[in-house]
């Protein structure tokens, strides 16, 4: 099974999260 690891990380006071190890998925919310 593929296991998705979710990173939340605040930046400049945006919200990135980083979806999918092994893809490297960085989606940012402002």
């Amino acid at each position: 099974m593929l296991i998705m690891h979710v990173f939340l990380s605040l930046n400049f006071g945006q919200r990135c999260v980083i979806f999918n190890f092994y893809d490297s998925v960085y989606s940012c919310f402002s």
